[in-house]
């Protein structure tokens, strides 16, 4: 009896660890947090963006992001993070990366009304809205949406 009853112990306990190892790995909390940030992007700093836009008098990309947004996370790596697109953020743009689920990018969200992630967003040096768009794109029409708001 003992014998059926350790079985029956170890089973629960395998199918315990194999559901929380499911969970662990599956559930990534901060898909968008494991893409690197593009070069020269300021993350979560609302006040540093907006410093950096007007001591050079340029526009700001704001880039709205879900932590645990799976197509954030694409955009961010393919798109974002593109040579060329890249590239001409850095030239043109003071770059910025919020997470709406919390400060600053959540109250921005808010006052921009974005209602879907990913969302891209152009302001002006004071934080005025320019232009937004919402989902993923790919390098092509990105590049072209950022053209036009120049």
């Amino acid at each position: 009896m003992r014998t059926i009853y350790y079985i029956w112990l170890m089973k629960q306990a395998l199918f315990t660890l194999c559901i929380g190892l499911f969970v662990i790995t599956g559930c990534k909390k901060d898909r968008v947090a494991a893409v690197n940030l593009p070069d020269g992007f300021i993350e979560n700093d609302w006040d540093a963006t907006l410093a950096a836009a007007q001591s050079n008098d340029r526009l700001i990309y704001i880039h709205f992001y879900e932590p645990s947004c799976k197509r954030c996370a694409e955009f961010k790596e393919k798109t974002l993070n593109d040579p060329e697109v890249e590239g001409y953020i850095k030239n043109n743009y003071i770059g910025a990366s919020l997470d709406n689920s919390q400060g600053k990018g959540k109250e921005l969200e808010n006052e921009y009304g974005i209602s879907a992630h990913p969302a891209s967003a152009v302001v002006d040096k004071d934080g005025n809205l320019k232009a937004t768009k919402l989902g993923n794109m790919d390098k092509n029409t990105f590049l072209s949406w950022l053209k036009d708001q120049i």
